[in-house]
C-alpha cells in the first residue's frame, strides 16, 4: 500500500506538472519544492559548481548556505533575486570558505504537492490499454513491476554464468549460434520496453 501511495504521487506529481508548468500564482513558502536556475559569483567571476539550471530545491531543507533558502521566501516565480552571501569559514573548498559572493537566482515555478488522487478520467487519459480505474490500474502496475523484476532477476543470473564461464575459458571465436541466441533475445527485450513504452523498437533505441 505504502508503495502504490508512492507511485500515485509521483505519477501525479509530475503529470500534473508536466500540463501546467507548476505553481505561478503566489510567492514562495518555507516548505515549498521550487524550480530555479542559479548563478554564484565571486568578485563578479563565476565559480565552479556555483551555477545550475532547473534544480529543486525544497525551502527549509538547509541544502544550500545560510541564507540561500530564506532569501527565497516571497519570491515570485518567474522572479529574480540577487541573494548577497558569505559561505562558513568551514566550507570544504578552500577559495570559496569565509567568502562574500552573490548567487543570482530565478524562480520558474512552484512545484503542486504530492498529494494527488487519481480519478478515473485521469487513469483514462494516460492511454493505457484496458486500463480505465484505479483497480485496474493498480494490477496493471503490479505486473509492469514484477515483470521487470523478473527480468532483471534472469539477467543478473545470466550475466553472472557467462561472466564465471568466461573467467575459466579460453576461445578462439564465438559459435555462431551462442551470437544469434543473445542477439535474438536482445532484440526480443527491445521490443517488449518499446511496446511498454507505446513506441516501436527503432524510436525505444534512439532514446
Amino acid at each position: 500500500e505504502d508503495e502504490w501511495d508512492s507511485l500515485v504521487n509521483n505519477v501525479y506529481y509530475e503529470n500534473i506538472t508536466a500540463e501546467n508548468g507548476g505553481i505561478m500564482d503566489r510567492a514562495v513558502e518555507t516548505g515549498d519544492t521550487v524550480n530555479i536556475d542559479y548563478e554564484g559569483k565571486k568578485d563578479d567571476v563565476a565559480f565552479d559548481g556555483g551555477t545550475a539550471q532547473g534544480y529543486d530545491l525544497t525551502i527549509g531543507s538547509g541544502s544550500f548556505i545560510a541564507g540561500f533558502e530564506d532569501g527565497l521566501i516571497g519570491v515570485m516565480p518567474g522572479e529574480t533575486v540577487d541573494l548577497n552571501l558569505t559561505f562558513p569559514e568551514n566550507y570544504g573548498k578552500s577559495d570559496l570558505a569565509g567568502q562574500a559572493v552573490v548567487f543570482t537566482v530565478t524562480v520558474n515555478y512552484i512545484q503542486p504537492a504530492q498529494d494527488g488522487e487519481f480519478s478515473d478520467e485521469v487513469i483514462s487519459n494516460f492511454g493505457i490499454d484496458g486500463v480505465t480505474n484505479e483497480e485496474e490500474l493498480r494490477q496493471y502496475a503490479y505486473d509492469y513491476l514484477n515483470e521487470n523484476a523478473q527480468q532483471n532477476y534472469e539477467t543478473n543470473v545470466q550475466q553472472a554464468v557467462m561472466d564465471a564461464f568466461m573467467a575459466n575459458n579460453t576461445f578462439t571465436s564465438v559459435p555462431e549460434a551462442l551470437v544469434q541466441k543473445y542477439s535474438d533475445a536482445a532484440e526480443s527485450s527491445i521490443t517488449s520496453m518499446a511496446s511498454a513504452y507505446g513506441v516501436d523498437g527503432d524510436t525505444f533505441t534512439q532514446y
